[in-house]
C-alpha cells in the first residue's frame, strides 16, 4: 500500500538528483539576508536537502502562478507575457541574473510581474507591512528584476494558500538597492566569500540555516571543482582552473573535481597557519594541526615530525574536521 512517506522520499530522490548542483546565482539568492549563504550557495559547498512534504509545496506554489494568470486575464485589465524568461546580470559573467515570473502589461503600461503563495499568517503581514518590510528577499528579487528589464515598477502578487484570497501590490524601482544588490552577485561571482548576517550559530536566522554547520561550526564542504582554490568563474557561466592552465572545466566534470583539489581556506572554520603553492596548514581549536593537500603533493611537507597530510576526498569522508 502506498503511503504518503513514499510519495515524499520519491520526491526527495528526484530533487537530490536534479537539483543538487544548481548553480545559477539568481535574483531571489542575491536579496538573502546572509551574504556568506549566497556565497556558500553559489559555490555548492553543502547539500541543501529538502523534505518531500516542503517540496510539495515548492511546485503547489509553480503550479498556482498558471492559475493566477488565467484569473488575471479574465479581468481584462492585465496580460501576462514573458514567463520565467532568464536574463543575465551585465558583469556576471553568465552566473548571475533573474529569472522573471512574467511581464504584466497593466494599463498599457509594462510592470515586473512575481507570484507568490503564502500561508494566512504570512499573508496577513504583507497585508499589514507590505513586502518590503514583510519579505525584504522578495522585494529585493523584484529590484533586481526591474534593473535588468529597465521597468520602472513591479506588480508582486500574493494568494493566500489557506483562502485563495488574493494581493496586489506595485513597487517602485530603487536604483540604488538594485545596484548594491547587483555589486554583491559581481563579487560573489569573482569570489567575494561574504560576511555572516549574525556572529551567533544560535541567531534565529542561522538557526535553521542549511549551511549553519558549516558556516558556524567544523562540518566540511562537499569536495568538487566549486570549493577548490584553482578554480575560477570566467564567461559563459562556465569555470576554469588554474592546475591546468586555465582550461574551462567541462560541465560534467563539476560536480566530481579531481586529485587535485584544495579546499578553498575560508570555508572551512579553521585557522590557517601556513600555505604554500599546492598545500594549507590548518590548527584546530584544541591545538592539533593538518594539512590539506593534493594528491599529487603527497607527501611533500618536509621539516615537520609526522605531519597530519588529508587530501579533500579524505576530509569529506570525515565529514568534520573534528573527526581528523
Amino acid at each position: 500500500m502506498i503511503t504518503p512517506e513514499d510519495v515524499y522520499a520519491a520526491l526527495e530522490k528526484k530533487h537530490a538528483q536534479e537539483g543538487q548542483f544548481y548553480r545559477w546565482l539568481g535574483a531571489s539568492l542575491i536579496g538573502h539576508p546572509c551574504s556568506r549563504y549566497v556565497a556558500l550557495k553559489f559555490r555548492v559547498a553543502f547539500e541543501d536537502k529538502l523534505k518531500g512534504q516542503t517540496l510539495r509545496i515548492f511546485d503547489a506554489g509553480h503550479e498556482a502562478e498558471d492559475r493566477i494568470i488565467r484569473d488575471m486575464h479574465a479581468t481584462g485589465k492585465v496580460y501576462i507575457s514573458d514567463q520565467q524568461k532568464m536574463i543575465d546580470l551585465p558583469g556576471a559573467k553568465g552566473h548571475a541574473g533573474v529569472t522573471l515570473d512574467g511581464i504584466a502589461l497593466v494599463d498599457s503600461v509594462r510592470m515586473v510581474w512575481e507570484c507568490k503563495t503564502a500561508n494566512d499568517a504570512s499573508f496577513t503581514k504583507f497585508e499589514k507591512q507590505g513586502v518590503k518590510a514583510a519579505k525584504p528577499q522578495y522585494y529585493a528579487q523584484v529590484q533586481v528584476g526591474m534593473m535588468l528589464t529597465n521597468l520602472k515598477n513591479a506588480l508582486h502578487t500574493t494568494e493566500n494558500k489557506n483562502t485563495s484570497a488574493l494581493r496586489f501590490e506595485v513597487i517602485p524601482y530603487n536604483h540604488e538597492v538594485a545596484e548594491n544588490l547587483a555589486s554583491l552577485a559581481r563579487r560573489i561571482v569573482d569570489g567575494f566569500e561574504g560576511q555572516r548576517c549574525n556572529d551567533r550559530p544560535d541567531w534565529y536566522e542561522c538557526k535553521w540555516c542549511p549551511a549553519n554547520k558549516m558556516c558556524h561550526g567544523s562540518a566540511i564542504p562537499r569536495k568538487h571543482c566549486l570549493t577548490c582554490c584553482h578554480s575560477t568563474a570566467v564567461d559563459g557561466g562556465k569555470w576554469a582552473c588554474r592546475i591546468f592552465g586555465d582550461a574551462v572545466i567541462p560541465d560534467e566534470n563539476l560536480p566530481v573535481g579531481c586529485d587535485d583539489h584544495l579546499y578553498l581556506p575560508w570555508m572551512l572554520n579553521c585557522q590557517v597557519v601556513g600555505y604554500g603553492e599546492y598545500w594549507v596548514e590548518y590548527e584546530l581549536p584544541g591545538g592539533e594541526r593538518f594539512y590539506n593537500l593534493p594528491v599529487s603533493s603527497f607527501p611533500k611537507i618536509t621539516g615537520v615530525d609526522n605531519p597530519v597530510l588529508l587530501t579533500s576526498e579524505m576530509m569529506e569522508q570525515a565529514g568534520d574536521v573534528t573527526r581528523i
